[in-house]
């Protein structure tokens, strides 16, 4: 809400790329940023497995004029629904894409100094998270105007 000088934040709020905020119920307009996103210059980013429950991620080729860089890992899980019981979707089942199950910052680095950079991290699945469901999503994110970069994601097996 502060990034974006608002009072308050809302549902059903969309964010695309960290730089465009509307109601996620305009289809046009989420369809126009996010092709608008899609076109734009991308980081090279990349997950890969490493040992035991160990993943790395590689991040290179910055869009020119990013100058600090802030890496997240998201661990996302679909498939997932609830039986409303109150409110304006009383008696409806809803039904979820990629609910965020954790989100941790990784890292960060100054493109001036450093021209890729490499972590590894470790991963904490919850054993009450459905395997086939999850997701690791990893989010490159330029730290001045929070526009993100690059993305990459990976299934954790």
């Amino acid at each position: 809400g502060r990034i974006f000088g608002l009072q308050e934040v809302y549902t059903p709020e969309m964010i695309v790329d960290g730089a465009a905020e509307f109601n996620g119920s305009d289809a046009s307009r989420a369809q126009e940023e996010i092709a608008k996103a899609a076109s734009g210059t991308r980081a090279a980013a990349a997950i890969s497995r490493s040992s035991g429950n160990s993943i790395h991620l590689h991040v290179e080729k910055t869009p020119s004029g990013v100058r600090n860089v802030d890496v997240f890992l998201a661990i996302t899980e679909s498939n997932l629904q609830t039986d409303v019981e109150r409110g304006e979707n009383a008696g409806h089942r809803l039904r979820y894409i990629g609910v965020v199950r954790s989100l941790s910052s990784i890292g960060h680095f100054d493109t001036k100094k450093a021209a890729s950079y490499d972590a590894d991290a470790k991963l904490n699945l919850k054993p009450e998270w459905r395997a086939e469901n999850v997701k690791l999503v990893m989010l490159v994110q330029d730290r001045a105007t929070r526009k993100i970069v690059g993305a990459a994601e990976a299934r954790p097996q």
